[in-house]
């Protein structure tokens, strides 16, 4: 099922894409560019879920397929390596003493240098991260 789900959002992501690019003006007076807007910010975010879940394991049984339908999310999302971004999740996983994210929460207030102060630790925990 999980398959088929995924085969879905790309073919629909992938599909709108297309249409918007070829058929469709950006307007900005016109309301149905926020449509296509949202539209495809719904099936980005499908993408992004279906690389996570494959990172999980659940999108397949099979490791194959699983690993092949995470890079192509992966991909089409932003360009970016599924094999970098398994490595990375997968020390927040195995070293959740480390885990940058929810240590900001709890422990930091919501302002401008608190932000980059953690934009700064998470991009030298995952380079850390990636060589381990």
């Amino acid at each position: 099922m999980g398959v088929l789900i995924s085969s879905v959002i790309i073919i629909l992501w992938s599909s709108h894409l297309y249409y918007c690019m070829k058929f469709v003006t950006p307007d900005f007076t016109n309301i149905f560019t926020y449509f296509h807007i949202l539209i495809q910010t719904f099936f980005y975010t499908g993408l992004f879920i279906t690389a996570h879940d494959s990172m999980h394991g659940t999108v397949s049984s099979n490791k194959k397929i699983n690993y092949f339908t995470g890079a192509l999310a992966c991909f089409l999302f932003a360009g970016m390596s599924y094999k970098k971004l398994l490595a990375n999740h997968n020390c927040i996983i195995i070293l959740p003493e480390l885990n940058l994210i929810r240590t900001f929460i709890m422990d930091q207030t919501i302002s401008l240098s608190g932000g980059v102060s953690f934009l700064k630790d998470m991009l030298l925990f995952f380079r850390f991260c990636t060589w381990l």
